[in-house]
């Protein structure tokens, strides 16, 4: 009996996708080096308050942020509302 290994002719057959790749990775390397270069870090991981000042950076005597949400009761809807 005799075995036969992987193929002796062997080729490239996802260049194709090899090029979409690397193009893919070259534009977010571009877009992660712009991000470090001009974006704020701490606005992902603080709150900001409405005069767009960042909790616990901006404001050092503040660490938290507190939203006060004023939530009103509808007691009927608008009649050109209502008939959809």
């Amino acid at each position: 009996m005799r075995l036969y290994g992987p193929r002796q002719s062997r080729r490239c057959s996802d260049l194709l996708f090899l090029i979409l790749f690397l193009a893919f990775a070259v534009a977010l390397g571009f877009v992660l080096q712009m991000s470090i270069r001009d974006g704020n870090p701490a606005l992902l991981l603080n709150g900001v308050d409405g005069d767009g000042k960042v909790c616990g950076v901006d404001h050092t005597d503040y660490k938290y942020l507190y939203y006060a949400i004023q939530v009103d009761s509808v007691t009927s809807a608008p009649q050109e509302e209502a008939d959809l």
